[in-house]
């Protein structure tokens, strides 16, 4: 616990953008959770969105649902653009805080954290993160990037602008979801910076000039064979005929899953309030577009680069929930039925045709294809589950 009044070292200024009015200091009215659970996963991603920033500061705002116990469990990280682009402060994009609370609110849960990294100094608010604070009710959050490990602390900040009270850590709990190595130190969170580069850097297509790595369900997701850095081993992957089946059976594989659910199953949220039937079916449809683009520039140019994509807000920006299923449904089986017609023609030399990828690196068409056939199934599962 710090005194109000001896903060830690100086560090960066720490703002979200908000709407004016809204500052609330009766702190005896709100109490700091317990501790705060995150996933491994959804940790790894925070972290690769602030690393991806670095030297400057990132910040993004991550929402939660409370138990009984008291604890705020982690449900969804939302990335923002600082536009300061700045090493020493950050803001984060009005556009960007709103669309983030508005889908915080229609799911039901809370904004629990503000997270902002501190590149060159310790994860210890500030005397500027302490006189800014506006929301009692959520943590902040800060990273420090000064170390090779990245430590993570939360802390309660009161919101009186004379800084009356202390400054609370709330312990940070991250429970496994794969096998991370991350290790927890009290109420102190560190994790290799290299390894959260290499496992999750390219989730969504994180560019270091925007800071873009919402990691969220992402088209660009590792999911076991590729990793950020990994030279494709092209032996270790399925024969071109065995990807061109998988991947011409997906559409009858979603429509399968849809067919006889009545239309409010096809609309409705998730049972933990993540993604339903429609967001997953308007996401694979819209990274279609990308990947049939990706193949056609690696069959035609030599070592052509492929720009990553942050795909964290598309559901929001493009209002996914709004959208009616079937059309999705017909759209996706338009573009697939198109990348397959491009594949089924090609020489068996052409797999192995190369592109500079912005976060995985050199790949293969190959590799590519069998990433869509992993991301496929992991939406179809996604589906599945929500209509269950």
């Amino acid at each position: 616990m710090l005194e109000c009044g001896r903060p830690g070292p100086p560090a960066p200024a720490a703002r979200i953008a908000s709407r004016r009015g809204t500052r609330e200091t009766a702190l005896d009215e709100t109490r700091p959770p317990a501790a705060l659970r995150i996933g491994s996963g959804l940790y790894d991603r925070v972290l690769a969105h602030l690393l991806a920033a670095a030297p400057l500061e990132a910040v993004g705002l991550l929402a939660v649902a409370d138990d009984a116990r008291g604890d705020a469990h982690a449900t969804r990280f939302y990335p923002g653009t600082n536009v300061d682009a700045s090493p020493t402060r950050y803001t984060m994009h009005p556009a960007a805080v709103l669309a983030a609370l508005r889908d915080i609110e229609a799911h039901g849960w809370r904004l629990g954290a503000i997270v902002h990294s501190h590149p060159a100094t310790p994860p210890v608010p500030s005397a500027t993160d302490l006189r800014e604070a506006q929301y009692p009710d959520a943590l902040v959050i800060i990273v420090g990037l000064a170390n090779t490990a990245a430590e993570t602390r939360a802390w309660r900040l009161p919101v009186d602008t004379n800084c009356v009270g202390a400054v609370v850590e709330v312990p940070i709990l991250v429970d496994r979801d794969g096998p991370v190595p991350d290790r927890l130190e009290g109420g102190r969170t560190t994790r290799s910076a290299s390894a959260v580069r290499r496992q999750h850097a390219a989730h969504h297509g994180i560019g270091a000039n925007d800071a873009a790595g919402g990691l969220i369900a992402g088209g660009d997701q590792p999911l076991g064979r590729g990793r950020a850095g990994d030279r494709p081993v092209t032996s270790q992957l399925p024969p071109p005929d065995a990807l061109l089946t998988a991947l011409a059976a997906t559409p009858d594989e979603v429509a399968r899953a849809l067919d006889g659910q009545p239309d409010e199953a096809l609309v409705r949220p998730a049972s933990d309030g993540g993604w339903g039937v429609v967001e997953n079916l308007a996401h694979i449809r819209d990274w279609e577009e990308i990947f049939l683009e990706r193949a056609r520039v690696i069959v035609e140019q030599n070592r052509p680069h492929l720009p990553a994509y942050d795909d964290e807000l598309w559901a929001i920006e493009r209002d996914y929930r709004s959208q009616s299923p079937w059309p999705i449904v017909e759209q996706f089986r338009e573009l697939r039925s198109r990348l397959v017609a491009l594949l089924e023609g090609l020489p068996a030399e052409a797999w192995d045709r190369v592109a500079d990828h912005s976060a995985y690196g050199e790949i293969t068409l190959q590799w590519m294809i069998d990433h869509i056939a992993d991301h496929d199934q992991e939406h179809l599962a996604q589906l599945r589950e929500a209509l269950a």
